[in-house]
């Protein structure tokens, strides 16, 4: 568990793991490279006044020389009274509609504590009108230096099974009419291995957003460069809506 205690900005936020004390970042959206982000048609910005950095930004103008602690216990008192902001930036972009997403995220490595495992997460919402997040899956990659990962992960689960579902239908249906063909077979076989081949889902949060794990990585002494951290869906050519992105967040992994 993290929580912030030294900086906020518009851009990103800083704080420390409460176990290990190793440095935590946050990413914004605004800070985040996303294909058309800028077009209004595909992607919208949506502000959130009231956001954790604001509230943060605004207790240290009022009480500039309170001692860090202070202002965590302040913050703490917050969260378990429920009165803490449940967003932590003061925008955040939201889908409209794209055939080609593209998110992509970066950070000095210098700028991380030596020596720990760390993971990606992409901090996200899905609205009540969505499309196409759960079929096809998505790509997540890290890459710190010579060393990358890549694995299949889904934004949307629940929306693949249903298009799970939907290809089984209409396999069956595609038997009745054609008898003696094995299309249900076929068709089932494949959604299994497709099903099987996703190896990352959203994990539900206690400030009521979804994250999703893009992948991990190891700082060392003297590492240096960049972590590229990225998210992507460009084959499929399916229209997408009702994403919802805070930003990526990076912290020690547990």
């Amino acid at each position: 568990m993290s929580l912030e205690i030294d900086s906020c900005s518009s851009l990103q936020s800083f704080s420390l793991d409460r176990s290990s004390g190793a440095k935590c970042y946050m990413l914004s959206a605004r800070e985040l490279f996303i294909t058309w982000a800028d077009t209004p048609q595909y992607w919208m910005w949506d502000c959130l006044p009231e956001s954790r950095c604001v509230v943060i930004s605004h207790i240290y103008s009022v009480f500039p020389h309170w001692h860090a602690k202070c202002i965590t216990q302040l913050i703490d008192y917050m969260i378990v009274d429920g009165n803490f902001p449940r967003g932590r930036f003061a925008e955040v972009a939201e889908l409209i509609d794209v055939c080609w997403l593209e998110i992509r995220g970066k950070i000095e490595s210098r700028m991380l504590s030596r020596k720990t495992t760390y993971a990606a997460y992409l901090i996200f919402r899905i609205s009540d009108v969505s499309q196409g997040l759960g079929y096809p899956p998505q790509e997540a990659s890290v890459k710190v230096g010579g060393h990358s990962s890549t694995k299949t992960v889904c934004l949307q689960p629940s929306d693949m099974l249903s298009h799970m579902h939907a290809r089984r239908a209409s396999a069956l249906f595609g038997y009745c009419v054609r008898c003696r063909r094995l299309m249900i077979t076929a068709e089932a076989e494949e959604a299994a291995e497709e099903t099987e081949e996703v190896d990352g889902a959203p994990q539900a949060r206690n400030d009521d957003w979804m994250e999703l794990e893009l992948g991990e990585f190891y700082i060392d002494d003297g590492d240096d460069g960049e972590v590229n951290i990225s998210l992507l869906e460009i084959k499929g050519g399916g229209w997408k809506k009702g994403l919802i992105i805070e930003g990526i967040e990076i912290r020690p992994k547990q």
